[in-house]
């Protein structure tokens, strides 16, 4: 596989990590919804590392990049604090599970609410990493972060 489609199926991988996690949420396993998320905050977080230290800092050798570097960084920094938003809101809100299914359900519902603003960055993102940032790096560079990027052993752990 090459390596702009290594990382395309790694942007697909961590999407079904994360759905993965709100599919225990609609089940209302709530232990389960927190393991699978902790596995998607894990290979999201080395998704952003490996692309802030191999794809990132390789934009300065592109004479003129869609979008410079300092917009893929904001946009990780911004993705993170997202991230630990949702996961520190999750594990606070199923702390302390309500009683009755009817609570639980809203419970639930209002969980996929919060999901929606973290889950449209980060497709916003992988957007303009698929049809920018991919597109314009050395094959060497992309070959490197697609080997780097691990995400599919996350999924065996997350289904």
């Amino acid at each position: 596989m090459d390596p702009v489609e290594t990382l395309r199926a790694q942007h697909r991988a961590l999407d079904m990590l994360l759905r993965a996690h709100l599919d225990a949420v609609i089940a209302l396993d709530f232990a389960a919804a927190l393991a699978r998320l902790a596995i998607w905050q894990h290979a999201f977080a080395l998704h952003l590392h490996t692309e802030d230290t191999t794809l990132i800092p390789a934009l300065a050798d592109v004479a003129a990049p869609r979008w410079v570097a300092h917009v893929y960084d904001a946009e990780h920094r911004h993705l993170e604090a997202l991230m630990h938003d949702y996961t520190a809101r999750f594990a606070g809100t199923v702390a302390v599970l309500p009683d009755g299914m009817t609570k639980r359900r809203n419970m639930a519902l209002a969980i996929i609410d919060s999901a929606h603003v973290l889950r449209h960055v980060i497709d916003h993102h992988h957007q303009r990493e698929e049809q920018a940032l991919f597109l314009e790096l050395p094959e060497a560079v992309l070959a490197r972060a697609a080997r780097a990027g691990g995400v599919e052993d996350g999924i065996a752990d997350g289904d």
